[in-house]
């Protein structure tokens, strides 16, 4: 900030739903030889270490190299910010009505799914390997998936939440001027869990079968 006229722009998840996208990224593209095939249980073990959740901290950081006035902080949620991408390119003042905006391919997997990766473990496989491996696993049909992508129980979810409480309180008061930092129904979906035996016996021989076709 002393050569350089700096801003930033951070749009906050909520932490459990962070999570629960980076757990679905190790899987899905996994980098950790700890998590590529984790259960969510020991993934949620390891969570202090994405120390980065705690926005008061991160935020705090993130002044000392760029002005509190030259940051922009907002929310990931519907209905503070539909679309990041667009938001992002209105608060640095770039028209979007002349760029191609296109979604991004990056779509997560279902639990179900993420439940017969992780015994498959893409650890050290290569891009296209992968690539070929999550579309045959997108055209499996799994009997109990109904397309829930939730990761955690309602048990699971409230650890979390409970655990950042006090953290999102005092960022909420301090950049927003009010209580909760997150304002949208927080939901419990159901949770679909898959056997061991139904993983090896059943499902991963039929991906191997549509890997083969």
């Amino acid at each position: 900030s002393k050569n350089f006229d700096l801003t930033a722009s951070v749009y906050l998840r909520r932490q459990d739903l962070w999570l629960e996208s980076w757990y679905n990224q190790h899987i899905k593209w996994p980098w950790d030889n700890r998590f590529s095939n984790a259960t969510p249980e020991f993934f949620l073990s390891k969570k202090d270490e994405f120390y980065w959740l705690d926005y008061q901290w991160l935020l705090s950081e993130i002044t000392k190299y760029v002005g509190k006035d030259k940051l922009y902080v907002n929310i990931m949620e519907q209905s503070a910010v539909p679309d990041t991408t667009k938001n992002f390119l209105k608060v640095v003042g770039v028209d979007d009505s002349c760029i191609e905006i296109k979604k991004p391919k990056n779509a997560s997997l279902t639990k179900c799914q993420l439940d017969v990766l992780r015994y498959i473990d893409l650890k050290g496989t290569k891009p296209t390997q992968r690539n070929k491996i999550i579309r045959a696993l997108n055209a499996l049909h799994i009997d109990e998936c109904d397309g829930s992508k939730s990761i955690f129980n309602s048990q699971q979810r409230e650890l979390v939440l409970n655990d950042y409480a006090d953290i999102n309180h005092k960022v909420a008061k301090e950049y927003f001027q009010r209580d909760l930092l997150f304002l949208e129904k927080i939901e419990y979906p159901k949770v679909n869990y898959l056997s061991e035996k139904d993983i090896l016996k059943k499902y991963i021989p039929n991906l191997l079968k549509e890997l083969a076709s």
